[in-house]
């Protein structure tokens, strides 16, 4: 029997609107591999542009839906180590001079054009990347741009920071139990609503301080300054 290849098995989870598309999607898949660093359409070609642009037109509800395949793999791979970090931070994809797909302001610019991805990447302690555990893009909404006092007004799962909780919850969905997981963050982290989810045991936080919290130290009754502790 013919062993699958690596793309054939990161994609068999894959939930897709058509079972047609069950054998195209590996080949973009490993199109895209092949031609790391390429543009979208020289990576994939002719062919590979409308198998693409067919699949894109049917995953209406959750694009996640694609990767559900890729996630399982990664929580799998995830427990062959006693301890695993899961790296999260978002990241501006700017499209600037793609004029013909409006997207949504990335910046200070009202005009800008673009969107967010928050991603979970989950590696070893020794820095053996392992795969995604989460992703979620998004488009800001333009006629907002620059409503300060209304961003501020919103209840906290509505704020664009909702990601770093609802990320921690789908790590542990994925890994329920097994490895040890230090979730990690830079400062962007720091907000109470993801530092207050509830956690497994074995499942840490290591988030870069932007906040100076006061904080209870097991063993000291007094509330002490998170800089001076």
């Amino acid at each position: 029997m013919k062993q699958q290849a690596w793309y054939e098995r990161e994609m068999a989870g894959a939930v897709l609107p058509d079972q047609r598309f069950r054998h195209s999607l590996p080949r973009l898949v490993a199109s895209l591999a092949r031609h790391a660093g390429q543009s979208w359409s020289r990576a994939l070609g002719h062919g590979g542009r409308q198998s693409a642009r067919r699949l894109g037109r049917r995953v209406q509800d959750d694009y996640r839906d694609l990767l559900e395949g890729h996630f399982a793999a990664t929580a799998q791979r995830c427990r062959a180590y006693p301890t695993v970090l899961a790296l999260q931070d978002t990241t501006a994809d700017n499209y600037f001079t793609h004029r013909a797909k409006q997207l949504g302001p990335i910046d200070d610019d009202p005009d800008g054009n673009g969107l967010f991805a928050h991603t979970c990447l989950a590696v070893s302690t020794s820095g053996v990347p392992l795969g995604l555990l989460a992703l979620d893009l998004w488009v800001r909404d333009r006629a907002a741009h620059g409503q300060t006092a209304q961003r501020r007004a919103r209840r906290p799962e509505d704020k664009e920071s909702a990601r770093w909780r609802e990320t921690a919850e789908v790590v542990q969905e994925r890994l329920p139990d097994g490895p040890e997981v230090f979730l990690i963050e830079d400062r962007e982290g720091d907000n109470f609503h993801f530092l207050a989810v509830p956690r497994r045991p074995g499942c840490h936080l290591l988030c870069r301080m932007a906040q100076a919290r006061s904080v209870l130290v097991p063993g000291d009754r007094a509330r002490r300054n998170l800089l001076a502790v």
